[in-house]
């Protein structure tokens, strides 16, 4: 028997109700593809790179990345000064490409500023985007290896205590000025935990960011100077799992997935670390004058293990 069923009855609307369902994923599919539309219509660049794990985002074996000899010179005769001249301001300019002879020696030794230089103020008022702090006991190969890549790449300066304490009479304020009236909002790089107590200093301004560059082969730095700091300079992955990093900042860790690919290349190259090239140096030296005599081996830079 053929049953008679009520257009009222629930049953009889049951096909635009399906509908209905259908009209958001409808929607969905139309929204998404319009947008995959929109970005194969965006010019493709060749700086797009995935941000993952195995992010390749530079290409480390790009040979405009390669540090000419005149760089290298250059790096040199600031890794020199900076561990014989321990007391003195550094700037980038000394030795600079256009600035050193054939035989490895700088044209412009007066860009080196000392404490009884009769310009002091006018040379210290040439302000960098960002100055770097390296007290007198930290003239070492290695904290000059850092400091001197810091110093010519980021057009700055090696800074002593004295630069940061000297008062001057500044003629045009009628008054004495000191570091901190010239430059109070240039930000600061610091190595590791010696800071000498200059971030504590009465005279150091509110708004001067602090920048760290930590050791990750020293312990010394506490969660307390991760606090104190703006910025946290890190080279390679092993930075972000420092314990004190990891306390003040914790999800430092998540950052070191952007270093994979880096530290594959680091440890490939064995260059984990800017390392100082005395063997260019020696060869340029060598190249002008040939009374030197040759070395007898082959001269190696150093690993640079140590950041």
């Amino acid at each position: 028997m053929t049953k008679w069923r009520s257009p009222h009855k629930p049953g009889h609307w049951r096909a635009p109700q399906v509908w209905l369902h259908r009209l958001p994923v409808l929607l969905r599919t139309v929204g998404i593809t319009m947008l995959l539309l929109q970005m194969l219509s965006l010019p493709l660049s060749p700086t797009l790179r995935r941000h993952g794990t195995d992010a390749d985002f530079v290409d480390a074996h790009n040979t405009e990345w390669e540090v000419s000899e005149e760089d290298l010179q250059n790096l040199s005769l600031l890794h020199e000064s900076c561990v014989t001249d321990t007391n003195a301001v550094l700037p980038w300019q000394y030795g600079a490409p256009g600035h050193h002879r054939p035989n490895g020696v700088a044209t412009n030794p007066h860009e080196v500023i000392h404490e009884n230089d009769p310009d002091l103020l006018q040379k210290l008022r040439q302000c960098p985007d960002v100055d770097i702090f390296l007290p007198i006991g930290l003239h070492g190969n290695g904290y000059c290896e850092d400091a001197v890549a810091y110093a010519k790449y980021l057009k700055s300066r090696l800074l002593p205590l004295w630069a940061l304490e000297v008062k001057l009479f500044d003629p045009e304020v009628g008054h004495e000025v000191d570091y901190y009236n010239l430059y109070p909002t240039t930000p600061m790089i610091f190595f590791q935990h010696y800071w000498d107590g200059v971030p504590s200093s009465p005279r150091w301004p509110d708004q001067k960011p602090v920048y760290l560059m930590p050791n990750i082969e020293m312990v010394e730095l506490t969660p307390e100077h991760y606090w104190r700091v703006d910025v946290v300079l890190c080279k390679i992955k092993v930075c972000c799992f420092l314990d004190g990093l990891k306390e003040a900042m914790p999800d430092a860790a998540k950052w070191a997935r952007d270093w994979d690919f880096f530290q594959g290349e680091a440890e490939e190259r064995n260059t984990w670390n800017n390392q100082a090239k005395a063997e260019v140096g020696a060869r340029i030296v060598q190249t002008a004058d040939p009374k030197i005599a040759k070395p007898g081996g082959k001269i190696k830079g150093s690993s640079g293990r140590n950041p």
